[in-house]
């Protein structure tokens, strides 16, 4: 599945992923780098941002759901970047509506492919069943 407009790999992420992950060996620790520089460099998250990833890198500004995934992919670190509603499934009060309201797809989650429990997001810290939300990213 190719990255999202908003988070694709452009030179200035690439050489970020390349420069973070240095010395690192193994996905975990290399995502574990690659998020801790995302939360180092954007000092005004706005998860609700269409900013793409070298704008939020760049700005230090914006989605950062949208940088951590472009330097996972410059990093070659299989994930999803995908909707989730705001509310766990579980506690869901429109489990019966065929489509939720659009408003209430405004955040995201991270999903690393190959995890152990697949029901967990890739977030260190991550507490929610079926992902982790973009502000944790």
């Amino acid at each position: 599945m190719a990255p999202s407009v908003a988070a694709r790999p452009t030179p200035e992420i690439e050489a970020l992923a390349a420069e973070t992950c240095a010395g690192l060996d193994g996905d975990e620790a290399k995502a574990r780098a690659l998020l801790a520089k995302v939360t180092s460099i954007v000092k005004q998250p706005n998860p609700r941002s269409a900013a793409s990833a070298v704008a939020t890198l760049l700005q230090e500004e914006g989605n950062p759901v949208h940088l951590y995934s472009a330097l996972l992919t410059a990093a070659r670190i299989e994930h999803d970047l995908v909707w989730s509603t705001d509310v766990s499934p579980e506690c869901d009060p429109d489990q019966g509506l065929p489509f939720p309201d659009l408003a209430r797809f405004g955040k995201r989650s991270q999903h690393k492919h190959g995890e152990r429990d697949p029901g967990k997001g890739s977030a260190p810290g991550s507490s929610m069943p079926h992902g982790s939300p973009l502000a944790q990213a």
